[in-house]
Order: C-alpha cells, then structure tokens, then sequence
C-alpha cells in the first residue's frame, strides 16, 4: 500500500489513528448486522457502507503509515445492545456516528483532498442509514419509554415514602407490587376511554396502551428485587435507588438516540427531578410514620 507523505503535527497523528479505528470498527459492526437484515436491497446498501469503511480505514492507514487493531468491546456492545434494542436503534446510533465523523473530517478538509470524499461518503452514510432503519417501529418504542420516563418520579415517590413508612423489606414489596398492578390498570383503563373519545385517524394504538402497562408492571417488579432479598429496607432502598438511576438510564439513552437530544442534559434533569420528589416523599414518608405511630 503506496504511503502518502504529507506532514502533520503529534496531535493530527493522533486524531487520524482513532479515527481510523473507529473507521475499522465500524467495518466489522455493519459487516455484522448484513445477515441479520432482511430486505435483499437493504443488505446490499450496508454492505456498501460497510465496504466504504474500510475503504475509508485503508486511506488513513496510507496518512499514517501504522496498523491498527478494530475495538473489539465496541462491537461485542454493539452486537448486544442491537439484541436487546434492535437492529434499528443500532442503525440509528450509527446514523447519529456518521453525522458526527463529518464533522471530525472537516477540520481536515483544506489538508487532505481525500479527507473531502470521506465528508461525502459519511453524509450519503447517513441518508442511507435512514432508509435501512424501521423509523416507525423505534419510534414507537420510543414514546412508550418517554412516558413511562415521565411517571419514574411517580414510581420513585411511592417507593421512598412508602419505605420510610413501613420500614419492613416485604411488606414494603408487596405493597409497591400491588399499587403498580393498581396504578397500570388505571392508566390502561385511562387510556382506553380516551382512545373511544378520539378521532378514527388519531387514535392511539391498542398495542401502545396494553405496552405501557406491561412496561409499567416490569419496572415495578425490577425495582422490588432488592426488596425481596434484602432484609434491612433502608439498604434495599439504597440498592433500589441505583436501580432507578440505571432504568432512567436506559430510557433517556434510548429517548436521546431516536429523538436526536442530548443524552447528558436529559439525563441529568430527569434524575433531579426524581431526586427531588423523592427526598419529599422520603421527608413526607418520615412524618406519616412519626404522626400515626406505625410500628410494623
């Protein structure tokens, strides 16, 4: 491979060698997904992003003049998060990196005449990536998580308050369990009597109604495991509370990813906010118990 001697700086060194990593990663990450997509012409077009590349990583690799070796957890993650969320999240993710590889290319742009076809490619990356991509279906998911994102605080209230009133691990789990179960049937009934009063063609789906609820029910019985096998309730509170932090997580990645948000400052409202009505409830939760002197 002929090397192109051109003079760069430590830090320009440094910059084209992650990149092209990153480059090479991405190689093998839709070089992955080819068999596990459908539509005979959607395989074809990321096998031609795929191909580019590494097409891309055999122009930095020229620049260079070094070999580099792919990230190998990035793909290992890659392909797992794509089994839990689905391939079209990941596309999503890798519309979102092809986006962001343009605009790491462009302060190269006037150095390298190449480094303009790679822009190109990167753009025509991501139009394609769309087409490739169930928009509906991550979409979907995605407004379900939106609000059962809004009721964590909710969930978050009922758990702390509900702990610094009983102060018993299983009665504590059985009592968030059933106030759920209760508070998911409501909101399914909620939603159903709304769906009669809506008009034909904006009427919310049946699917999206029963999968809130079940979504719902799942929360509440992932954040009363610590409850179960945890005696002292102000520990399994305490381990709760990260599960909280994990499942917010989770939904404002997902949230972020498809609504094009920024992931940090989403995250960080969202926690504030269930701290904050957490700690009322936990104060709340203290005085209820102080008042009708429960000793459970």
């Amino acid at each position: 491979m002929r090397k192109i001697k051109i003079k760069f700086s430590d830090e320009s060194i440094k910059f084209l060698l992650k990149s092209q990593r990153q480059e090479l990663t991405q190689h093998y990450i839709y070089k992955r997904f080819i068999p596990r997509i459908d539509d005979f012409y959607n395989q074809r077009l990321l096998e031609m992003i795929a191909n580019d590349e590494l097409t891309h990583h055999n122009y930095l690799k020229r620049l260079t003049a070094r070999d580099v070796k792919p990230n190998i957890f990035k793909i290992i993650w890659y392909i797992f998060m794509s089994y839990v969320f689905g391939i079209s999240f990941i596309l999503k993710l890798m519309e979102r990196k092809e986006m962001y590889g343009r605009i790491r290319y462009k302060k190269f742009r006037y150095k390298v005449d190449e480094v303009g076809r790679i822009i190109k490619d990167e753009y025509w990356h991501e139009i394609k990536l769309l087409d490739i991509l169930n928009e509906a279906k991550i979409r979907f998911l995605s407004s379900i998580l939106t609000i059962l994102n809004d009721a964590m605080a909710g969930i978050t209230a009922i758990l702390l308050g509900l702990t610094m009133v009983l102060m018993d691990s299983r009665l504590i789990a059985a009592v968030f369990l059933s106030i759920g179960f209760a508070v998911a049937i409501s909101m399914i009934s909620s939603d159903m009597l709304k769906r009669k009063k809506e008009r034909f063609e904006k009427k919310t789906s049946l699917k999206m109604i029963l999968l809130k609820g079940i979504f719902y029910i799942i929360t509440i019985a992932f954040l009363i495991i610590p409850f179960l096998i945890i005696k002292n309730p102000l520990i399994a509170l305490a381990v709760a509370v990260l599960l909280i932090v994990f499942v917010i997580d989770v939904f404002n990645f997902y949230i972020s990813v498809v609504e094009n948000k920024n992931f940090k400052r989403q995250f960080t409202e969202t926690i504030l906010l269930n701290l904050s009505v957490g700690t009322i409830s936990l104060v709340i939760g203290f005085v209820i118990r102080r008042i009708f002197s429960i000793n459970v």
